[in-house]
Parts: C-alpha cells; sequence; structure tokens
C-alpha cells in the first residue's frame, strides 16, 4: 500500500484551525471573517463568503517555508463551490482555492482556482504566470456543488504539470514556467485582485482537507486519498433501511456525487468491504 506521508509537507484537516498535522510546523493563520464548517458530514472545513472587500484579511495565510522548496510539488485539496454563501458584492466568476506568487508587480506564480458554469459544471485547473506569460491548466466537471477532489502536479525539471479530478487523469500541461513564488501561501484568496483575471478573486464555498507534498504523487497515491476520504463519509452516511443499507440524508452536499463513486471504492479497498460486512461496527 503507498505510503501518503512520504513528501508530506504540509496537511490541514481544519479540526483544530490551521494547524499543520504533518509535524513539519507549517501552521497558518485564519482571520475572523472566515467561517468554519462542514466540508461533508463529520469533515470541518473554512467557508468563504466571495467577498473581495476583505482583501487582505479573507485567506488562510501559511508563512514562507523553505519545506516548500523543491523541483516537484503535489498539491491534494478538498473543496466545494457554494453559491448559497453569495453576498450581494460578490462576482460570480471564478475563484482561488489555493496560490503563491512573488512579490513584484507581475505576480509571478500559480494559482489553483474553481469556476462555476451556467450549467450544473464547474471548471477546476491551475493558472501558471511567469514573466507575462499566462497558462491555464483545466477541466469542466459535472456537479457545480459538490465536494471535488482537486489534484494538481508540478515538475520544474520536466516543466510539467498535470491535473486529477475525483481519481480521473483529465490533462498534462507541457513546457509550463513554473514560478514557486516568495510569498506567503494563500488559501481562499489571491495575494492581490487589482487588474488580474477574474479568476484571481475571493473563493465562494468551503475548502475542506489541503496536503501538500514535495514530490510527485503516483496515481496509487492518489487513488488512496481520494478513496480514504469518500469512505470516511460513506461510513458517517450509512444507514440499515428494512435490512438493506442506505445513506443518511445529509444537505452539505448532494449525496450522488459520493453514491456514485460507491462501486468504485468498494471494489478498490478491501478495508472498506470488511467493514461494510460487518455492520456492528458502524453504530448503526
Amino acid at each position: 500500500m503507498p505510503d501518503i506521508t512520504t513528501g508530506l509537507v504540509l496537511h490541514y484537516d481544519f479540526e483544530d484551525g490551521a494547524t499543520d498535522i504533518s509535524g513539519n510546523g507549517n501552521d497558518g493563520t485564519i482571520p475572523a471573517n472566515v467561517e468554519e464548517t462542514y466540508i461533508c458530514s463529520n469533515n470541518k472545513a473554512c467557508l468563504f463568503n466571495g467577498d473581495n472587500n476583505d482583501h487582505p484579511d479573507g485567506a488562510v495565510s501559511v508563512p514562507t517555508s523553505v519545506d516548500f522548496d523543491s523541483n516537484y510539488r503535489s498539491y491534494s485539496i478538498w473543496s466545494r463551490f457554494d453559491e448559497g454563501t453569495r453576498i450581494p458584492s460578490a462576482s460570480s466568476n471564478a475563484s482561488c482555492i489555493l496560490s503563491r506568487h512573488d512579490t513584484n508587480q507581475s505576480l509571478n506564480g500559480y494559482q489553483i482556482y474553481g469556476s462555476p458554469q451556467v450549467t450544473d459544471e464547474i471548471s477546476l485547473g491551475c493558472y501558471f504566470k511567469s514573466s507575462g506569460v499566462d497558462a491555464t491548466l483545466y477541466k469542466v466537471v459535472p456537479g457545480k456543488y459538490d465536494v471535488h477532489h482537486v489534484v494538481i502536479l508540478m515538475d520544474t525539471l520536466l516543466d510539467k504539470a498535470s491535473l486529477i479530478i475525483d481519481n480521473v487523469v483529465y490533462e498534462d500541461m507541457e513546457s509550463v514556467n513554473i514560478v514557486w513564488g516568495n510569498q506567503d501561501l494563500k488559501i481562499g484568496q489571491s495575494p492581490d485582485t487589482n487588474g488580474l483575471p477574474s479568476y484571481w478573486k475571493k473563493w465562494l464555498g468551503a475548502i475542506g482537507e489541503i496536503r501538500i507534498y514535495n514530490r510527485l504523487l503516483s496515481l496509487q497515491d492518489i487513488d488512496l486519498l481520494y478513496t480514504d476520504f469518500c469512505n470516511i463519509y460513506l461510513i458517517n452516511q450509512m444507514k440499515i433501511v428494512n435490512g438493506s443499507l442506505a445513506f443518511a440524508s445529509d444537505n452539505s452536499l448532494n449525496n450522488g456525487l459520493f453514491a456514485h463513486r460507491l462501486d468504485h471504492i468498494v471494489k478498490s479497498n478491501s478495508d472498506f468491504i470488511e467493514l461494510v460486512d460487518d455492520t456492528s461496527s458502524l453504530n448503526l
């Protein structure tokens, strides 16, 4: 089984604020105007209202750390766009999930973002900027208001970036000039919004578990991160109704998001199968 702790430099589950549970001490600061919520069932998250007027205090800030500097980096992020949290002044444009940039006026760096579509879809990806050259790696996927797992892999030696959404490999981009940036890492908002594209704005919705690695995650690593998180949610939601396994109601997300993945999760994770077989351990 893959070891998903190898190369882990930051891990937030937001159970105790922005405390880094990887053991590397990369704790963040959550401003007062960022609320606590649940991204699904018992998984805590930070709730952002999409208001750029909160800048610069509307982001979870992570101080610059030498642990982030490497030729490789992987981001694993769970997030949910939530139009229901919108405030009157908030735009419906795309917004920032996580970013890091330089201090100069060009704002070279990168930003992981989400952009809700007119239909029930959302565009998820990463925007790169270096010396005035822009590049965007993205994919439009179903489920605008669903919880999504976004993984971005960055390789500065090969100038390559890869995008994996909900355990599906969607896109690879070659010839990407990746700039790590020297400012604090920002979760939920960009460092600046003046004169920048519409997706350099504050996130609207919830951002849950975040992991950052100084290595490239394998597909096996990503599958384990994905299925472990889904398993926790499914176990918390399972009930026995008339002798059959069913999902409890949860207003925090669309249950169909996980229901249609159940077949994959059960087949790929023997621990989950054993747990389902022994329903006495589920406190149902």
